[in-house]
């Protein structure tokens, strides 16, 4: 069961990630983050039902951070950066969501804190509204 986790820098050494301890419907999004950063991963974890991934490659920087649960049982991405733009991994970062969003019938997904042109035009592009009262925040319908 337990995978050999010597190879894998930016797993705890004393605390591996276990299906007990990592939703494996997470891996698939780690995986999209590990690739972007040519697998050089420094942090993933998951603290306060958050699940945090950061990677690079020299000054370049990939990050994540999902916050799941809470109001509506929401899955909230609070940060997406891919050093590799324009590829499609922002579509295929969806396409695990929804797939996570049936499988633990969560609640809407929503996209904090939207700054670039680029972001607003693939939320708009996939259907995501501009969240009453905020300037910044796209949801689901």
């Amino acid at each position: 069961d337990d995978a050999d986790i010597n190879y894998c820098d930016f797993f705890s050494k004393t605390h591996p990630f276990r299906r007990k301890n990592f939703p494996i419907a997470f891996f698939p999004i780690v995986g999209i983050f590990a690739e972007d950063c040519d697998y050089k991963i420094r942090e993933c974890y998951i603290s306060l039902q958050r699940l945090f991934v950061n990677g690079y490659i020299g000054n370049e920087q990939c990050t994540f951070m999902l916050r799941y649960g809470g109001s509506g049982n929401r899955l909230i991405v609070a940060k997406v950066q891919f050093i590799h733009r324009r590829v499609g991994k922002m579509t295929e970062l969806y396409r695990i969501l929804k797939h996570i969003q049936r499988v633990y019938k969560s609640g809407k997904i929503e996209i904090e804190s939207v700054r670039s042109d680029e972001m607003k035009n693939w939320c708009l592009k996939n259907g995501f509204i501009l969240k009453h009262g905020t300037d910044s925040c796209y949801s689901e319908p």
